[in-house]
């Protein structure tokens, strides 16, 4: 059989405390009073964490699917996805640059040294070349890739021919 110790434990007075404080009158009270406190208390705290994590979750959910709270002069409220407005300048800009420009540049450069630079080197600027191209040609389809890709043969049988 279990008996419980008079006293305070861990997790608040025991019970045999509470049965023994609860024969009066003041112990009654004292005993409901410590209770509604102690729910209050646990009501609060788990409001406050509740409430703080759902509006965080809030704000990141609106966040990530760029929408946003407009609050209208009736008093409605509104919720708008956010649509970002490019300037006429940079769509054109955009569509203007070349992917290849950097990689035919290098090329180009590379083209005009190839005597300067000894085998290894020039090997290792030739599969430099390859595995940028590669990646150029499977995201990017233009008439500067078919140049980048005459240009990278050439420089292959340059190669070959010197070293081969």
């Amino acid at each position: 059989m279990f008996v419980a110790k008079s006293g305070t434990g861990a997790l608040g007075p025991t019970v045999d405390t509470i049965i023994a404080n609860a024969n009066t009158w003041a112990g009654m009270t004292a005993v409901l009073v410590t209770a509604v406190i102690q729910t209050a208390w646990r009501y609060v705290l788990f409001g406050v964490v509740g409430i703080t994590i759902a509006s965080i979750v809030y704000e990141q959910a609106m966040s990530a699917f760029n929408i946003e709270k407009k609050l209208l002069k009736s008093g409605e409220i509104r919720y708008e996805r956010k649509v970002e407005k490019k300037e006429e300048g940079e769509k054109k800009k955009e569509k203007k640059e070349d992917p290849y420009a950097k990689l035919i540049g290098d090329m180009k450069k590379f083209a005009k040294q190839i005597d300067k630079n000894d085998r290894l080197t020039s090997a290792q600027m030739i599969g430099r070349f390859k595995n940028e191209f590669s990646i150029l040609s499977a995201k990017h389809e233009t008439e500067s890739g078919k140049t980048a890709e005459r240009l990278l043969g050439s420089i292959e049988k340059e190669f070959e021919k010197r070293y081969g």
